[in-house]
């Protein structure tokens, strides 16, 4: 579906917001959290975790283009063979 997000970021990007509605409604949990992972302030800590969800993000993103440049790199390359062959088949039936 053109212009529409997969349903996997869409479930991806709703658990964050779920995440920070959390923090938000019981912000003891930033704090527990903050006193577990040693950091100074717990708005230090709510940046750490979304600046690492970005970088999942991007991660699966990026594997998701190589996959698809993967993909596209042998599409081309057994087009070209199809091409080719026909090629070869005309040549074969004119030369009748």
């Amino acid at each position: 579906k053109k212009g529409q997000m997969s349903v996997k970021y869409s479930l991806l990007w709703l658990a964050l917001a779920v995440v920070l509605v959390i923090f938000a409604v019981f912000p003891y949990v930033v704090y527990v959290l903050r006193d577990l992972l040693d950091v100074q302030m717990p708005v230090n800590l709510v940046f750490m975790l979304m600046f690492c969800f970005v970088l999942l993000v991007l991660l699966s993103l990026s594997i998701g283009v190589s996959q698809l440049a993967d993909k596209c790199k042998r599409l081309t390359q057994e087009n070209a063979i199809l091409e080719k062959r026909v090629r070869d088949l005309e040549k074969k039936l004119s030369g009748k």
